[in-house]
């Protein structure tokens, strides 16, 4: 019998318990942000990541000849560095406007060169120097759609300058016993630029945000040669203004990270 007390008095006991907790408020979680009804106005986007070559930019299969081709330069850049700051105002729920600076290292391949010339010129010896340095500042409109409480999709086309230099070629040519050295700088101005993105914006704040991106930047560069010849044994050094524009269809595929920040 004391046993059959015991065992109804723990039941009472933790019905008691039961009830109490039942009573209790449970902890209120904590807010989420959602894109559809707290909409950032204006947000700040870093990105870096690899810039990849492409057109005339990036090609190594051939030079243009000389002889044939006055007009047309390539290159025979490698794939390289690129990084960029936007900022994006929204007039609307979706669309506004946006503004890009950025700039892309990439260095020129001169093993490609150095085979391209060598299938012309048996013997011939080949170097470059410096990196090539291609900066975009571009502006256009931009458009932003929520997808889901923390994601949004955004695109942009853009357009601007895009300044381009070139490394300065060394041709060492033995010319037999008479070494010829030829030495090619290409001086170039700003040119025309277009941008197509798109990127995936992931809050993992009420401010902050992890943006992806990948984008295109193209334009056609203007470079004007400037040839400064050197001969070892019986020539004086001088140089050759070319008459002729280089022209050089530049393309690079920009693929990007980083963080956003959103007010």
């Amino acid at each position: 019998m004391r046993k059959i007390f015991s065992a109804i008095a723990s039941c009472l006991v933790c019905s008691s318990l039961f009830a109490q907790m039942d009573n209790t408020k449970p902890i209120p979680a904590a807010p989420k942000f959602n894109y559809t009804s707290d909409t950032k106005k204006f947000c700040i986007e870093f990105n870096f990541g690899p810039g990849i070559p492409m057109e005339d930019y990036g090609n190594i299969s051939q030079v243009p000849n000389p002889a044939s081709d006055t007009t047309h330069i390539n290159g025979l850049a490698s794939t390289g560095f690129h990084f960029n700051c936007s900022a994006n105002y929204l007039f609307s729920q979706n669309f506004g406007g946006a503004a890009m600076v950025g700039l892309t290292f990439n260095s020129f391949n001169n093993t490609a060169w150095q085979k391209l010339r060598s299938q012309v010129i048996p013997g011939i010896i080949t170097s470059a120097d410096g990196n090539f340095h291609i900066g975009q500042y571009l502006i256009g409109p931009s458009a932003s759609i929520p997808s889901g409480n923390i994601v949004k999709i955004g695109f942009k086309a853009l357009l601007g300058v895009v300044s381009a230099n070139f490394p300065v070629l060394t041709q060492t040519n033995p010319n037999n016993g008479n070494t010829l050295i030829v030495v090619k700088k290409f001086v170039s101005s700003n040119n025309f630029g277009y941008y197509f993105g798109a990127n995936l914006n992931i809050m993992i704040s009420t401010n902050i945000g992890l943006d992806f991106n990948v984008g295109y930047l193209g334009s056609d560069i203007d470079y004007h040669e400037i040839d400064v010849t050197k001969s070892q044994i019986g020539y004086a050094p001088y140089t050759n203004y070319s008459i002729y524009d280089r022209f050089m269809l530049l393309g690079i595929l920009q693929m990007t990270g980083g963080i956003s920040i959103n007010w």
